[in-house]
Formats: structure tokens, sequence, C-alpha cells
């Protein structure tokens, strides 16, 4: 009996594991299939030839992307504070990119270069104050999540410096400038941080009816958009939420699977 117990847990085990190895490759392919049909910077691109505003209707006659791929693009873009959402009354989101992007002919090359020398060569292609990461990818021509990535090499190389405004959304800017008003340095809000983990946040699940936001989760834990968003990633990867789009209002919630759920 001991043996066939070992046995029972071993192909429980195996399965579970490919299970999520294929729910990773689907969520991988489904993300590169996105990308394929409209690059990060051909999106921000369509978005200044409308004087930055467009809606996801609109962004559809310029792409072959389907509302649900361009509703999870625009969040993603919304959680780095790269796009505000505004409503016209009828229910209709619009999509405003917070930046002015610099007319460029081409990107620029990355080849060979340190993340000193590319902060280098983006400075005199910036305007305003705050570095949106919008600019990034479209100087530079990499994805949302590239252009991310070195925002965050430029942080920790202490080249500039990183805020959080009252809504736990993250900002940056050169070393030299300070962004004033409801904004506090990243290491003051990080320190009063709360981490959950995953029983914690799976309870707090609970506590909402049994779905979460980006939104929720960074209230309750001080951390920003996109952190948060990671985070429910994470869970939504492991086949503990599936996604509910909420297309006209582009709203993304993470619906637990196991509805019954109790604390």
């Amino acid at each position: 009996m001991g043996r066939l117990a070992v046995i029972l847990i071993t192909v429980m085990v195996v399965t579970t594991f490919f299970s999520l190895h294929i729910l990773l490759r689907y969520y991988n392919r489904t993300r590169k299939r996105s990308l394929s049909k409209l690059s990060d910077r051909e999106l921000l691109g369509a978005f200044a030839m409308n004087n930055y505003v467009l809606s996801i209707p609109q962004l559809q006659t310029m792409s072959s992307l389907t509302s649900a791929e361009l509703s999870l693009r625009m969040q993603a873009w919304i959680n780095l504070s790269a796009f505000r959402s505004l409503y016209d009354g009828s229910d209709k989101v619009l999509y405003q990119l917070k930046a002015n992007l610099a007319p460029l002919d081409r990107p620029l090359s990355r080849a060979n270069k340190s993340p000193k020398e590319l902060l280098a060569a983006f400075r005199p292609l910036h305007t305003g104050r705050e570095i949106n990461v919008a600019e990034l990818v479209w100087v530079f021509d990499l994805e949302l999540h590239e252009a991310r990535k070195l925002l965050k090499e430029w942080v920790k190389a202490d080249l500039l410096k990183s805020y959080y405004d009252g809504h736990f959304q993250r900002y940056y800017s050169f070393k030299e400038q300070e962004l004033k008003g409801n904004f506090k340095l990243a290491q003051e809000v990080e320190a009063e941080r709360i981490e959950l983990d995953d029983a914690s946040l799976l309870k707090l699940a609970i506590e909402h009816g049994g779905k979460l936001t980006a939104s929720q989760l960074c209230l309750t834990t001080k951390s920003s958009l996109d952190e948060a968003q990671d985070r429910l990633d994470e869970l939504y990867d492991k086949g503990v939420f599936f996604l509910d789009i909420d297309e006209q209002k582009g709203k993304i919630s993470y619906v637990l699977r196991e509805q019954d759920l109790k604390i």
C-alpha cells in the first residue's frame, strides 16, 4: 500500500509539473503572438499619430489584435504609469500616453553599450520631469518588460531616482531632478511594504469575493501596481487564478479557480 501511495503521489507531482509547464508555454506563446502582430514600439507609433489618445476599438482597426489582447497590453502599460485611462461618458475607455515621444527616424542602437552609456544617449531625447517607460521602448525599440528592466538597472546603478505617488504607481527622474507634490522616494515607501505569502494572498482574494485586481493588492501591500501585477501573475501562471477581462472598462480581475475556498 505504501509503495502504491508513493507511485500515485509521484504521478500527481509529474502531472502537475507538466500541466503548469504547458500553461506557462501557452501564456508565453500568447504574449509572443500578440507582440508579433503589433510590437510595443509600433503601438506607441499608433498613439503618436493620433495625438497620443486612442481607444481599444480604434487600436483594433490598426492591427489584428483582439480586444482581449489589447486590454491585457494596455493594462500592463498603465501599471507602469505610462498611460492614463480616460472616460468619455459612454463606458468607452480612452488611453492617453503620458509622455511625448522624441522625433526619431529609427531607434537608437543598444549594441555594446553599458547602462550608463544608454542613459547618456537617452538624456538629450527626454523632455519633462519624470521618465516614462514608453520613452525607452520608443528610443531603443525595447519590449515593455525590457524597458522596465533597464529602468531598474539605472536605479540600481544610482543613475536615477525612483518615487511612488499616492496610488503606489512608480515614477523615475534624473538624479538632479526632484519630483515634488504627492511623491515619496521609493526606498521610504518600500521600507513600509507588507509582504504577503501565498496563503495570505489567497485569504485576501477570498475576502474580496474570490477575485482581486492589481490595484487592490497594491493598496494592501503598499507595493507598486506593476509589482502587484507580477505577484498575481505568479499565481496565475501556477493555475490559481483565471483572468476576468472587462473590455469596456479596461479592468482585469484575477479570479480564484476554487471558488469554494473558505478562510
